[in-house]
Order: structure tokens, then sequence, then C-alpha cells
């Protein structure tokens, strides 16, 4: 199916990275969420209230790995992929979903912003995002966006960055003014000496609390709030230590979901992770 284009009034600051993508290391780190964002939508499906179902939407799609996903489960129909990227939605998610082995027939790609989606109210049955928001100038506007375009009793799903509750505005600042690492900079084809920082990369620190205050604010209800790190420190750096000298490295927060189940998590954190997000349009 052909990439649908709508005008786009709006600057990303890290679109040029994303156009500029190194194919091969782009798809290798895209691949290693796989199992990571399957084994999320299994543990979802075991809710029938906020079960993923019907038709839906991936707002701010990037590889397309969580369409893929999605487009293989039996009670998803259509899923619509907005995504900024020319880039990824022409050269890499084709590739992506060929290697998933997706229902392409299920995805539609449409190269647009979250922040304004056209589409008519109530057309969808479930959003979901990850790791995309947090790029956003504003969050309000997509996730507003997605209250919109949801039918009644739709769910969106968040799986986003988020830093602790206590974190001053001052330690943020301190945080997204360092560089992007060697690694990030080879995958989009930058230089490996070239100095950009999160900020400049189009990066934002939300805390907890301010995620789950505009979600409240936009209308919805979050019923479930969960971290995918472990909820008591000393096993976090017991596991991480282990897997360092193992030699599997940092694979644990890669995948964390597949070997430990969810736990509780809000203002009892004192370091930044993902969180999931799971709220209802009543």
């Amino acid at each position: 199916m052909n990439v649908i284009y709508w005008e786009i009034n709006e600057h990303s600051n890290n679109l040029k990275g994303m156009e500029n993508s190194n194919l091969e290391l782009s798809i290798d780190y895209a691949l290693r969420f796989v199992k990571t964002y399957e084994s999320i939508i299994s543990k979802i499906q075991f809710s029938e209230e906020c079960q993923i179902k019907g038709e839906g939407i991936e707002l701010g799609a990037g590889f397309g790995v969580m369409s893929s996903v999605l487009s293989k489960l039996e009670n998803v129909g259509k899923i619509t992929c907005i995504e900024y990227s020319k880039n990824l939605l022409e050269n890499i998610m084709p590739l992506i979903f060929q290697r998933l082995e997706a229902n392409i027939e299920k995805i539609e790609r449409i190269r647009g912003s979250f922040n304004h989606l056209e589409f008519n109210n109530n057309t969808f049955d479930f959003a979901i995002e990850t790791l995309a928001f947090h790029h956003a100038d504003a969050p309000y506007k997509p996730i507003s966006e997605a209250y919109r375009v949801l039918r009644r009793g739709g769910v969106l799903i968040m799986i986003e960055r988020a830093v602790s509750n206590r974190t001053t505005d001052d330690t943020i600042e301190t945080s997204l003014n360092t560089h992007l690492g060697k690694r990030h900079l080879l995958r989009y084809n930058f230089p490996v000496d070239m100095k950009i920082t999160r900020a400049e990369w189009g990066e934002h620190d939300l805390r907890f609390i301010d995620w789950m205050y505009i979600l409240n604010k936009v209308g919805f209800e979050v019923k479930l709030f969960k971290s995918f790190y472990l909820k008591k420190r000393i096993l976090n750096k017991l596991f991480k230590s282990f897997y360092k000298l193992s030699g599997i490295g940092d694979l644990i927060f890669k995948k964390q979901l597949t070997y430990f189940p969810l736990y509780d998590y809000y203002s009892v954190s004192r370091r930044a992770g993902n969180a999931i997000f799971i709220c209802k349009k009543l």
C-alpha cells in the first residue's frame, strides 16, 4: 500500500537524522524491541476492559515495529501509522514489515504530524504510541488529538520516558543538555565527533506526575500505570551487575518485560524509566 501524504506545517528537530538514517543500523536497532512490544501487548490483552481490538492508530510510528506486532492480532482490524519521517515510511517500514511478517493488508501509512490528525472525531477504537510524545514541544497536543479521534470507550496506550516526581527543573535541564552517544550518532549518519544535545534532538523530560496531569486534563481515565523497572532498586542493581559481568550487557533493560512481570510504580521512584499508561476515553 502506498504512503498517503498530509500537509505538514511544523518543524521537527530530529527530522534530519530520521531522513538520513543508516538502514542497517536502524533495522538492527528496531528489531531489538520486538520481544518487549510483544510482551507488553500480550499482558494488555489479558484485560477485558482495556483490550486492544478494532481499528487503531499508531502515533509517531517510527520504524513500524509496534504496528507490525498489532497487525498479527486477530481482533485488530486496520492500523493507521502516522509518522513524520518520509524515509522511515518509504524505506525502513516496508523492510521491518517484511522481516516481522506483518499483515500489511491491515496497515495504512500516512506521513503527517500527531499534533494535527486529519480524521473526524470518534474514528478509532484504540491509539498507541511508543516513546514518541516526549519529542512533542507540547505533549498536550498529541494527547488531546488522540482523545478526539478515539471513540467513547476507546483506549490510549502510551509507552513513554518519564523522570521521577522528585526531579528538579535544574536536573532536567542538565540531562537535556547532555550529548547524544556515539551509537546514536552512527545510527543517523552523523559524524561521531558531532556535538548534539538531547534538547537539540527534540527530546523533553516529563515527570510521571506531569504525564498524569496532562492525561487527566484532556479527559482520559488512567486505568493502569506501570513501569519497566523492578520495584526494589537493590534487585535492579544486582541484575544489572550480573548481566554486565555475563556479557549480555543491557539486554535486560531492552527486553525486561520478557523476563519479569510489570510492577506497580509511581511517586516512589528516584530514577528515570519507561512507563506504560493505559487510558480510557469515558
